[in-house]
């Protein structure tokens, strides 16, 4: 009998109650001896790899709850000592940037915008467009943030390969998180593509190394 919490599995259901029925039937309505086996063989693994997902389920509904008590029982206490740590006399307007304080009266310290370039990669993958990933680690999508003080990248490129002077740069976007999709006109093109880390004023960072990439239409 199924967990109240277990989804319905009509396939396995009929799997196992096709197999147990037929051990004894075959015969009559000839299914062989090698049929059978593997019958009864693939009903077994069946049956074993349901019962590891169903446990691996619980065990990760499980986790989440531990998880969430944990939270409501972290969250309280670190903001308590937070406010605590934020009047204390020693405390400085530096110190509080380090552990991401509010400032008295209110402002949040001002972040420095990181003396660092994203770093790019281009991703041919798909026929008509480009996509660039920028950032600490572009090859690494779930890693790749931005640094502290950046509050976006902007991206910029230039057809025909790296271009003579910064100002043949064109916009192309600026976006909160990695990637930038480029899709042009139809047509092969080749671009030049850079990239820097914005701060919430518009102030912008140092340029990234060129990266250059052929699309093909």
């Amino acid at each position: 009998m199924p967990d109240s919490d277990t989804p319905p599995d009509p396939f396995g259901d009929l799997l196992t109650n096709f197999n147990d029925k037929l051990q004894n039937d075959a015969t009559k309505y000839g299914v062989t001896a090698d049929e059978l086996d593997k019958l009864n063989e693939l009903a077994t693994t069946y049956v074993t790899k349901r019962q590891t997902k169903r446990d691996k389920a619980r065990e990760a509904n499980a986790a989440t709850a531990a998880l969430n008590t944990v939270t409501k029982s972290a969250r309280p206490f670190v903001s308590k000592l937070r406010q605590r740590m934020n009047l204390h006399p020693e405390m400085t307007d530096e110190s509080r940037q380090i552990y991401d304080l509010t400032q008295r009266g209110g402002a949040r310290p001002t972040l420095q915008l990181p003396d660092e370039a994203p770093l790019l990669r281009l991703d041919f993958g798909t026929r008509g467009r480009m996509t660039i990933h920028a950032g600490p680690t572009p090859g690494q999508a779930r890693r790749n943030g931005k640094p502290k003080g950046a509050v976006g990248i902007l991206v910029q490129c230039h057809e025909g390969g790296v271009p003579t002077s910064d100002s043949e740069w064109q916009h192309l976007a600026q976006v909160t998180s990695s990637p930038v999709t480029h899709q042009p006109s139809s047509g092969t093109h080749t671009f030049a593509y850079r990239a820097c880390y914005v701060d919430r004023k518009g102030n912008r960072g140092p340029w990234s190394q060129s990266a250059t990439g052929t699309i093909l239409g």
